[in-house]
């Protein structure tokens, strides 16, 4: 799969999903595969897609299976009031450590930048004179 939902959900048509299917495919084939198992596929029309793009394609035999879901309105409610709790986490602390990582990552790059451009002979002799000052 591409990770895109087919239209009209998503924004990918029918047709260009066999076209993906029908490269993959035809990868598979030229590395000498047997069986094509069309498993775990999360809506029909994809399984679809898959199933045709094999039989378009070549003449080794195909299956299909839908993923089987049982889920109630219960677990959804469950799911999504612990995505909210990770969402406010999320929002009190670990992205504000993770936007002040990537700020100070940014700040150290600018630094480094500055500092390989100071002349290698300059550099060592600002080296030699900060040993010079902790040693005393």
């Amino acid at each position: 799969m591409t990770g895109q939902q087919l239209e009209p959900i998503g924004s990918m048509p029918f047709e260009e999903l066999v076209d993906v299917y029908k490269q993959q495919v035809r990868l598979l084939a030229k590395e000498g595969v047997d069986l094509f198992a069309i498993e775990t596929m999360m809506s029909l029309q994809e399984c679809r897609a898959a199933l045709l793009a094999v039989k378009e394609t070549c003449d080794i035999p195909a299956s299909g299976q839908l993923k089987k879901y049982k889920v109630t309105i219960n677990d959804l409610l469950a799911e999504n009031e612990q995505l909210e709790a990770r969402v406010k986490a999320s929002e009190k602390g670990k992205i504000k450590d993770t936007m002040e990582r990537a700020k100070l990552e940014s700040e150290l790059k600018d630094i480094q930048r500055l500092v390989d451009r100071i002349p290698p002979e300059v550099l060592a002799e600002l080296k030699r004179q900060q040993r010079h000052t902790r040693e005393r």
